[in-house]
């Protein structure tokens, strides 16, 4: 209190380097005032300047929001570096699809109130964060693939997952991006007496889906499918993701039956291969059966996305669980994905869909990610209006409606990107026919599309490779 009291003359006695940092400090407190989901790290000098910035607010909120804010960037850089930290193995198993060893680390979580860590533990139970990841190689090193926060009782050793926690920025970036895109084009996800449906490829630590049955409003029903067992046995022995909903299905048409069967149920794992469950369930389906929203978070040993989720039967059946409303959510890594392999994946995505397509990555600290955003039909937009600003809308309304611990709005604003149809269609063409097109540029590839799609595109690129 007495600090932030004191006469703004802190600049006068600070080095020149620390003045810098106090001004950068000021700036960066307006900053953070426009958003309520940015992770911060300052020095001793950005820090005076964050402090004393805040003396022109109003004193009943001033304090509380810095300590907020304090808090949220010690949870947000705590989370981030879990996967460099060493834990303690709860969790090791060869997998059988491929994926190396599948390890789980635990670490103690040092607060029990941050913002990003929502959800209360009971008096007899500890909290903890369990990181998933893949030791394919020496070579390759060890892929972290999900965080997620546990509650584990202090006698019987049982977990619960913190349902309501997304700790990763790239699950948030998911979810924010398949929510608003759906919510835009009238989807009923924040009515209390609908029940829309959800499809996640790929569990991992079961954290997406957890955080979408708990949070909206409406009874959503979620459809997980995923290929490794060992992953699935890793959730539920070591991450906390609830046994009863692991389906025991023998075939994929056995697996396919069983989600109408199980109708009342909101939350149903199955283990099949994705793409062909969704090419049995679309031969099934009837009419009226449709997904609102689709995630699709899976990779393979070398972490692309697999081949079989890409391909024109893949998508085509995609299209045809998709109801009007439905948009799709694709994460993919820019560190391990090449530009073409992005353009192609991109263009036939956008192509089988029809509607818009956009993007958005995820924030620092975490960086490498890039979440492409689908429709089935274009999203309304008014005159002279962008879809990022239609989108954004849809977020704002969504978070009002949830009150989750990041801000969906917000999520849309990191580098976010609208990809014109013809951009896809020139991308996917150059990438099909021609096998030489590895050695061009991503970026002039893309020179017959409008000079500003260009130039964030390049943008992009320069960006994701400056972060590696």
């Amino acid at each position: 209190h007495a600090f932030l009291s004191a006469p703004l003359v802190l600049p006068a006695v600070l080095s020149p380097r620390r003045t810098d940092a106090f001004q950068n400090g000021a700036a960066t407190a307006r900053w953070l005032c426009a958003s309520k989901s940015r992770p911060l790290a300052f020095g001793t000098g950005t820090s005076c300047g964050l402090l004393l910035a805040c003396q022109g607010r109003r004193r009943c909120h001033r304090r509380g929001r810095l300590r907020r804010w304090i808090l949220h960037a010690k949870s947000i850089f705590e989370v981030s570096s879990l996967a460099d930290r060493q834990g303690v193995e709860v969790f090791s198993r060869m997998s059988s699809c491929g994926n190396g060893c599948v390890v789980v680390m635990k670490h103690d979580a040092s607060e029990v109130s941050l913002p990003c860590c929502s959800g209360a533990a009971h008096d007899s139970e500890t909290e903890e964060w369990r990181v998933l990841q893949f030791v394919v190689d020496s070579a390759r090193g060890v892929c972290t693939q999900s965080i997620t926060k546990v509650f584990a009782a202090r006698s019987a050793g049982q977990l619960r997952a913190c349902a309501r926690t997304l700790a990763l920025g790239y699950t948030r970036a998911c979810v924010s991006v398949a929510l608003s895109a759906a919510h835009a084009l009238g989807s009923p996800l924040l009515e209390a007496a609908a029940s829309p449906r959800a499809l996640v490829i790929g569990l991992g630590a079961g954290s997406m889906p957890l955080w979408l049955g708990a949070q909206l409003p409406s009874r959503l029903r979620c459809d997980v499918v995923e290929l490794d067992p060992t992953v699935v046995a890793a959730a539920m022995g070591a991450l906390g993701f609830p046994r009863h909903v692991v389906r025991d299905c023998q075939g994929l048409l056995a697996a396919a039956t069983d989600l109408f069967i199980s109708d009342s149920d909101r939350l149903a794992v199955y283990l099949c291969d994705g793409a062909e469950f969704v090419a049995e369930l679309a031969a099934i389906a009837s009419g009226e059966f449709g997904y609102d929203l689709v995630i699709v978070d899976a990779f393979d040993q070398s972490g692309t996305i697999p081949a079989a989720l890409c391909t024109e039967p893949f998508l085509s059946h995609l299209k045809a669980l998709l109801r009007p409303s439905g948009a799709v959510a694709l994460n993919l890594l820019a560190s391990t994905e090449t530009s073409d392999g992005i353009a192609g994946i991109v263009g036939g995505f956008s192509d089988a869909l029809g509607g818009d397509t956009f993007s958005v990555c995820t924030p620092p600290p975490e960086t490498g990610s890039m979440v492409f955003g689908f429709t089935r039909c274009h999203v309304p937009r008014g005159v002279g209006e962008s879809l990022q600003a239609a989108l954004r809308q849809s977020g704002c309304a969504i978070d009002a409606a949830v009150a989750a611990h990041f801000s969906i709005a917000d999520c849309l604003d990191v580098d976010f990107l609208e990809v014109p149809p013809q951009v896809s269609e020139d991308i996917f063409r150059s990438c099909a026919s021609d096998e030489s097109s590895a050695d061009n540029d991503f970026g002039r590839r893309i020179d017959s599309a409008p000079p500003t799609a260009g130039r964030r595109w390049r943008q992009h690129q320069n960006r994701q490779q400056h972060r590696q």
